[in-house]
């Protein structure tokens, strides 16, 4: 035991942040789970999840400097017991731990002890990342627990056990449906890989017939649908591009989705909407300067200004400390710096 805790110590010490940014995540993700326990939010909508638990969780300020640092917005929560309870609720985890348990000790009693520690190696990688987001782990998962199974009937002939192989069935079913891709969707995707050259080089209107060809498609694709609804922000089709963001926010985490969404309200001349998303980004990553940055421009315009809100603002953009300096957050800064000049903060 004490060569135990003393080699967790030093395997803490020796990669600290990113053991704090793990038990981070770890416990927003428990919190993911606690809002919707029992029907969960669906596989592709984790990300989304995790991302209003984590914005949920630093709107209340109750957080310590160390977790703003090392907070992100991740596709996966790096432990796959909680991804699959965030995804499907408690009850459905819990039904299939029950079947990893169950084959793992009817192999055990029947002497398969090589079946029963590849269940155990890929039940502790499973712990503390994600692979299951991979076909060829959940293939190798499904072989094992069919191994354990085919053999203990063999042997005993167990009626017990084929229930146990229908869920299985079952479940491999499932699974393959999730994973097979639709041919549509993979025409689609070469598509899109050809067309993103018009996005990232700006020329937004090619862009954006690109795009439209294939947004069907491509609903389920969380970067299709923020480039997409970015194209529209670019062309200064506002409305519609907070269509699609919308969209987009419902499956993934990422602010920028936040902010972009807040600019095209801030152009339409929604400020208080404008203001709401904007805060929204500032809570759901704190770490970030832009949000700041945009605050700060919203609450310096005419029809929108506010001194203290202005004022402070501004102190974030040019006190807060980033996790990485560059130049946009120098740029940023100088022009803050510009702006409070006009006001006399400081």
């Amino acid at each position: 035991l004490v060569i135990i805790t003393l080699s967790v110590i030093g395997l803490y010490m020796l990669k600290k942040d990113s053991a704090d940014g793990r038990l981070f995540m770890w416990k927003i993700s428990s919190q993911a789970v606690a809002q919707n326990p029992w029907t969960g939010s669906g596989w592709d909508n984790v990300p989304a999840a995790y991302g209003q638990a984590q914005e949920k969780f630093f709107a209340e300020g109750n957080y310590s400097e160390t977790e703003e640092y090392v907070a992100g917005t991740p596709e996966y929560v790096f432990n796959e017991y909680l991804q699959a309870s965030i995804a499907w609720g408690l009850p459905v985890t819990c039904m299939c731990l029950l079947v990893v348990i169950f084959c793992f000790y009817i192999g055990n009693r029947n002497g398969l002890y090589g079946i029963c520690g590849a269940i155990l190696s890929l039940s502790v990688f499973a712990f503390s990342s994600y692979p299951f987001q991979f076909p060829a782990f959940v293939s190798a998962l499904f072989v094992l627990l069919f191994t354990c199974i085919v053999q203990t009937i063999k042997s005993k002939k167990s009626i017990i056990l084929y229930p146990v192989v229908c869920g299985l069935l079952l479940c491999t079913f499932v699974c393959s449906q999730n994973y097979r891709q639709d041919s549509r969707i993979v025409e689609a995707c070469k598509k899109w890989n050809g067309s993103r050259i018009f996005y990232q080089s700006g020329a937004y209107s090619r862009a954006e017939l690109e795009y439209a060809e294939i947004e069907a498609e491509m609903k389920g694709n969380a970067r299709f649908m923020f480039e997409y609804g970015h194209t529209l922000h670019k062309l200064h089709k506002y409305k519609k591009s907070n269509e699609i963001l919308i969209k987009a926010l419902s499956l993934s985490g990422d602010p920028m989705i936040l902010n972009i969404i807040g600019k095209n309200e801030q152009e339409l001349k929604e400020y208080d909407r404008a203001e709401h998303y904007f805060l929204r980004s500032v809570h759901r990553l704190p770490s970030r300067i832009y949000p700041y940055y945009l605050l700060a421009k919203l609450y310096s315009t005419h029809e929108y200004y506010n001194y203290d809100k202005f004022k402070w603002a501004c102190n974030m953009v040019i006190h807060k400390e980033p996790k990485v300096q560059s130049t946009a957050i120098r740029q940023m800064r100088d022009e803050i710096r510009k702006l409070s000049r006009t006001t006399n903060i400081k």
